[in-house]
This record gives C-alpha cells, sequence and structure tokens, in this order.
C-alpha cells in the first residue's frame, strides 16, 4: 500500500481550516486522555481495533472502541451497528436487553458476514476500505449528552444512574479519523442496520459535505416504520437531541422528530453527491417491539414502513427501497440473507451491488410479504431431506437450549438443523436459505414475538406437538421451495442439471454468469475456494505460450497475479448433453511474474456436470494477435 504523509497532512490541514467540515465540533472539546490511533496507510493487515479515548465513552462508563480495515483507499465502507434504544429509565438501567451499552467482543466485525466480510467471493465491498462503528450509547449514533435516570426498585428506594449517551460523538471520533487519514475517497458507502439505520442519513451527509468530489450513498436497514409519527413516547431530549445536531451545517432548521422520515430528508436535501436508500422487511418483529414500546398500539410495521418511505420520495426523488418479505430484522451483515434474499425477481446482493457501482435500481417490494424470498440450491433441499429422514425415525419432544450433542440417538428441531447443515459442511446454518426460511415459518405459526427465545425451541417444545406435525411442517417447506416461482426453480434445476424442460437460455445465462464469477474471483481477488469447487480433480489449463497446467497448480500460482481488470465477453455457448464449451475473449489489464499484459484473450472453458454440479474439465487462453505479427508480413504477389 502506498505511503502518503504529505497528502495525510493535507487532509488533516483541510479538517481545521474548512467550515464544511462540521464533525471537528465534538473532538476539539475532549477533556480527556486522547489515544493515539495510526493513520490509514499506517494500518497494520485485516481488522485493527481504534481507541479513540477523549469524550468517547460507553453507557455506562466503560471505553469505546471502533475498527478499521485498509484495502482501496479511494473505495470506503462504513458500516454503522445496530444496538438497540433506551430513553426512560426501565429500558436504561444496567442489565437492559433492549440495547447495547458496552463492547461486545462477540460482535467484532471478523465475526459478522455480509458486506462486512471481505473474503466472500460475491461481497461488492470485497475491495473496499471498511470503517465498522458499534453503538453502546441507547442514542441510535446520534446522542450527545449524560442524562441522569431514577429508577424505583421493587421495594420502592429511588435509585439515580446516569447514562453516557455519547452515540454522535463516538461516531463522530470515527468519521473524523476517516477525514483526516485518508486523502480523497472516490466512492463512499454508508451503511447502518437497526439503530444504525437513524444514523445513516446524518454521518453519510456529513461525509459528503466533506468530500465534494466523492460519490456518497447512505443505505438503512431496517428502521423504516419509525417515522415521525410514531415514536411518541420516546424521548430523545435526554439524549441531547435535536439540540446537539443543529449545531452542523445544513441540520441548523431540523425539527423536534426523532423520526426516520426527517432525518432521511433532511440528510438528503441539498446535497448534491449523496444519495439515500432503504432496505427492509415487511413484518420485522424488532420493529414492531419499539413500535409498540413507544405507545404505537397493534402496529403494522408494513403498512407504516410503506407510509414513511413515500413522504421520503416526495421530497429525494432518487430515494430507492427494498422491502422482503418475513419477520426477521436486518440484512447486511448475514450471509445467508445478504446473498440469498430476493424479492419480486430482484437479488438484495445484486440491488446493493448496483448502488455501489453508481447505478439506478428500482424499488423492489416483496409479493407474499408473509415470508421472505430466498435464492435457494441443491443443498438447501438436501439439508431438508435430511432433516425428514432423521426426524422420521427419532424425535426429541424436549429441547433444553445449549449445545447439540454430537452423538445424540433423538434430535429436536433446532439441532437437527444444525446436525443435518453439519453433515453437508463446514458452514453454519445461518449461511443456507432453508434456515432462514424455517425460521420464518415457525414464527408465524406461533407468532413469534421479539424477547421470547428460540423460536425453534418453543415451536418444538410446544403441548401436543408430534413428530408427525414438525415433519408435515418440512414438507409443506420443501414443496414451497420447489414451486416458489419458476425463475427460482429453474436456476435450481441449471444448477443441479435434474430439469427435463430446463431450456438453454437458462443453462447458458448460469454458466456464462459461474465463469466470470470464477475468473473475477481468481484474477483479481487471489481467492480460490469458488475455482477449486467448480473444477474437476483432473482440471487441465492450457496458456497462452502453450504450457499445461493441472488444477494445483493453477490454485498454488494464483499469487503470481497483479490484475487490475479483467472484462469477460462470451461468444459462443455450445451445448451438447452433459458438456458445455464456451468460447469468447477476455480483456485483461496487469501483470503476471513482472511480465506486464495489456491484451485481449481468446479463452474456451469445456464444462461437464460431475456429482450434480457443473465444473470446469478443461480450459485455454491465448492472445488474439494479427497473423503478422507471428508469420511476419506476407510477401507481395
Amino acid at each position: 500500500m502506498k505511503k502518503s504523509i504529505i497528502l495525510s497532512f493535507i487532509a488533516g490541514l483541510a479538517l481545521l481550516m474548512m467550515p464544511a467540515l462540521a464533525v471537528a465540533q465534538t473532538t476539539s472539546q475532549k477533556t480527556g486522555p486522547i489515544i493515539h490511533m495510526p493513520s490509514f496507510y499506517d494500518l497494520e493487515e485485516g481488522w485493527n481495533t481504534m481507541k479513540p479515548g477523549g469524550e468517547t465513552r460507553c453507557a455506562h462508563g466503560t471505553e469505546y472502541e471502533f475498527y478499521t480495515r485498509a484495502a482501496d483507499p479511494e473505495k470506503l465502507l462504513v458500516f454503522l451497528y445496530g444496538g438497540g434504544a433506551c430513553w426512560d429509565a426501565e429500558g436504561c438501567r444496567e442489565g437492559s436487553n433492549i440495547y447495547s451499552s458496552e463492547i461486545n467482543s462477540e460482535r467484532h466485525p471478523s465475526r459478522l458476514g455480509g458486506i462486512l466480510d471481505p473474503d466472500h467471493p460475491e461481497n461488492p465491498f470485497g475491495e473496499f476500505s471498511m470503517v465498522a462503528i458499534p453503538v453502546c450509547t441507547g442514542d441510535v449514533h446520534i446522542g450527545n449528552n449524560d442524562a441522569t435516570y431514577t429508577l424505583v426498585n421493587n421495594v420502592g428506594e429511588e435509585i439515580e444512574y446516569t447514562i453516557h449517551h455519547r452515540g454522535l460523538t463516538n461516531a463522530l471520533s470515527a468519521i473524523n479519523w476517516i477525514t483526516s487519514s485518508i486523502d480523497s475517497p472516490e466512492i463512499i458507502f454508508v451503511a447502518g442496520s437497526s439503530a444504525g439505520s437513524l444514523g445513516v442519513p446524518f454521518h453519510a451527509n456529513q461525509l459528503a459535505t466533506y468530500f465534494q468530489n466523492a460519490r456518497v450513498a447512505g443505505l438503512g436497514d431496517d428502521a423504516s416504520s419509525y417515522g415521525s409519527g410514531t415514536v411518541g413516547d420516546a424521548d430523545p431530549s435526554r439524549w441531547g437531541f435535536p439540540d446537539k445536531i443543529r449545531q452542523y451545517p445544513g441540520w441548523e432548521l431540523y425539527g423536534t422528530h426523532l423520526g426516520i422520515t426527517d432525518l432521511y430528508i433532511t440528510g438528503g436535501s441539498g446535497i448534491n453527491n449523496l444519495r439515500l436508500f432503504q432496505l427492509d422487511h415487511a413484518n420485522d418483529f424488532v420493529q414492531h417491539f419499539y413500535l409498540e414500546r413507544s405507545g404505537n398500539e397493534n402496529p403494522d410495521v408494513f403498512k407504516l414502513i410503506q407510509a414513511s418511505q413515500e413522504s421520503i420520495r416526495n421530497e429525494l426523488p432518487g430515494f430507492r427501497s427494498f422491502i422482503n418479505g418475513g419477520h426477521h430484522h436486518t440484512a447486511l451483515v448475514s450471509s445467508g440473507r445478504f446473498y440469498n434474499y430476493r424479492a419480486n425477481g430482484q437479488r438484495l446482493r445484486d440491488w446493493v451491488a448496483a448502488i455501489a457501482k453508481g447505478e439506478d435500481v428500482p424499488d423492489v417490494q416483496c409479493e407474499d410479504c408473509k415470508r421472505p424470498g430466498f435464492i435457494y440450491n441443491e443443498e438447501d433441499l438436501a439439508i431438508l431431506n435430511t432433516m425428514i429422514d432423521r426426524l422420521s425415525n427419532a424425535w426429541n419432544p424436549t429441547d433444553e437450549g445449549g449445545a447439540c450433542p454430537g452423538d445424540a440417538e433423538s434430535w429436536s428441531l433446532r439441532c437437527v438443523l444444525i446436525d443435518a447443515v453439519g453433515e453437508l459442511s463446514d458452514l453454519s446454518p445461518g449461511d443456507y436459505s432453508i434456515a432462514w426460511d424455517l425460521l420464518n415459518e415457525v414464527m408465524i405459526r406461533i407468532n413469534y414475538q421479539w424477547g421470547q427465545g428460540s423460536a425453534l425451541i418453543l415451536y418444538n417444545n410446544m403441548s401436543g406437538m408430534t413428530a408427525g406435525a414438525i415433519i408435515e411442517l418440512l414438507e409443506e417447506v420443501w414443496e414451497r421451495i420447489r414451486v416458489q416461482t419458476d425463475e427460482t426453480l429453474q436456476g435450481f434445476q441449471s444448477l443441479v442439471g435434474c430439469s427435463d424442460n430446463q431450456t438453454g437460455e437458462n443453462l447458458e445465462q448460469y454458466l456464462t454468469g459461474l465463469y466470470s464469477e470464477l475468473m473475477e474471483t481468481y484474477i483479481l481477488h487471489h481467492k480460490t475456494d469458488l475455482y477449486a469447487k467448480h473444477t474437476t480433480e483432473d482440471y487441465l489449463l492450457v496458456v497462452e505460450i502453450g504450457l499445461i497446467e493441472d488444477r494445483e497448480l493453477v490454485i498454488t500460482t494464483v499469487e503470481n497475479l497483479d490484475f487490475t481488470s479483467v472484462i469477460i465477453e462470451n461468444e459462443e455457448f455450445l451445448h451438447h448433453g452433459d458438456t458445455v464449451v464456451l468460447i469468447g475473449q477476455k480483456e485483461m489489464n496487469g501483470n503476471i511474474m513482472g511480465y506486464t499484459i495489456d491484451a485481449k484473450m481468446r479463452y474456451m472453458a469445456v464444462f461437464v456436470q460431475e456429482e450434480g454440479r457443473w465444473k470446469m474439465l478443461s480450459g485455454s487462453f491465448s492472445p488474439v494477435v494479427h497473423p503478422s505479427v507471428l508469420y511476419g508480413e506476407p510477401e507481395e504477389g
């Protein structure tokens, strides 16, 4: 990574001099010890823990920290964690389960998935530098006040305690680090889940104001029902809101409502380089909980989401939203949901990737909004088949929670899911669509409310439950997956090659897309897992100078590649039974072992079906050159 001390100094100087940089206000008033934090160009590989010190702290006074990961300095992902909210003595007390009051090591970004997993082969932010900003103050990243609460205990005694609502101070310590340490990013993507969604419009606005030449996008994940008229009993004045954010340019006239509607409209107005977006579950059970706690009786989450978004759309024509079905909460840092969700034919991952590229995206809304839409594959059905087979022989009607025994003679619904996934792969159940689909179906059946515990355990242990009833549930889920939509079914059939009515168009779309993904992850990102998964053991590659490389050599020599771009054009698709030949061109820019490559390559790839999966049997590529380069100019006459 290049060093740029001079540029870092200039950026730091600009931090002090530019009136537009409102974020300097908070950290300039620090009275506590300020801990030195490395600049962007001095970060270590992987995730770095940053401890800003000063006035930052968590609700009960414990130390605050955020996390950074250096990659491409021109592309930046900023993620605002969720962590609940509190505004009264009962909710804010120590030990409360409705908000995060300290930094939780279990939520270190290395333990999360989705957009925060740089190694996932489909992550649209894999090349982005990342800043992950936790919240531990009960104020959705926008508070800056120490509030004293009085709690009456069960014997009538009044107990006073102070909560440090420093979410704004904490988040701005990370934003200040970005503006003083990163020179001039071209793309900034600000995302936030749950409580982080409410912080997105303000902090995205601040970054767009400072980096006026950057293209900035802000995406909130699951908080859209908290419109300006739905937070009646929540008192954000205890956080110092809105007085504190009114001190920042563009926010001077902000009203009194905490609602996300006003936050989005204010944050997105008058900023030409910023666009705002929202992502939600139509029947989110966590949003339902906080709406009830704010004084809304029996709230309709879906209708409230739609009403708030319509108000935003009227003021911000560029605003777009994605509403998936189901009762879950948040998707951005769950690999199983982020990469597998789809609604009305649109895949969530692709919708977000298009935003990151600066492309326009449509508004997307679920059709059957009781259930989330998913992309399934053969592994989801294999898991279901294993679960049905095992429960048919030995069902455990009592699940006491905790770890599932590895040598069990009978299985509860939860443990048979874990066991079936473990037999198939080393992934977790949360990486598979079937796990989330099944969980949502159980939530519907038991009218699940947030905080009740494991829905699968509750369903398994219900009075009168039988193995037959659980197997019937699994069979219904299996059938719904099979017939969910023609597109999903065809995509599944293309993967496993088991359909009598499979069309050449579907197979061509799948294999050309797979080949492009294989090349991009291998050539640009040096990731070989997908390549290994979709090549046969006896795979051979003929490279441009006539050498033949086997599968092992191709995988082990990936570090010799240093490419900045690869563009693939598919020209011919030849399908004969269980064999497919792809022919086309690759335009590659970079070098191999120090030798510069900036040319078009002709490629050919041969796919065959092996164990129900399409895999490459062989491939070749060679430069596209004029005959005169090889043979000289033709003789006259």
